[in-house]
């Protein structure tokens, strides 16, 4: 933990900005103008807009959801895509049986009057 305070001027801009280093973590590391080191305002150096000062728990807890809910979305999206694949095999093989079981019976069923065919023609080339 920093005890007392580091400062530090560079310029950004043209202008000077100040960086402070306090024992309070929500202000330590933060570059601030000299209207912020004195505690006033929330203004940007330069530009005149108020910064957004977000809690650090709040940041990391919403970093943490953020990063759940991807590992969520991204099992999820996995799990649906081999599961699209594996029914996709299976549909295929379906297919597959379907078709030879058709072609078999198929080709039993015309395989009859041919049969019938040869044994006509025997006969009658005997004379019966």
């Amino acid at each position: 933990m920093l005890r007392g305070r580091m400062d530090a001027t560079w310029q950004r801009d043209g202008e000077p900005v100040r960086w402070t280093a306090a024992e309070d973590v929500s202000r330590a590391g933060v570059p601030m103008d000299d209207s912020r080191a004195s505690g006033q305002g929330l203004e940007d150096a330069g530009s005149g807009r108020k910064r957004l000062r977000i809690p650090l728990q709040l940041a990391l807890v919403a970093l943490l959801v953020a990063e759940v809910l991807l590992a969520v979305g991204l099992v999820a999206y996995l799990s649906l895509r081999n599961a699209r694949a594996a029914v996709n095999d299976v549909a295929k093989q379906l297919r597959s049986e379907v078709t030879v079981r058709v072609e078999e019976r198929l080709r039993e069923f015309l395989a009859t009057p041919h049969v019938l065919n040869d044994v006509n023609a025997e006969l009658i080339g005997r004379g019966v």
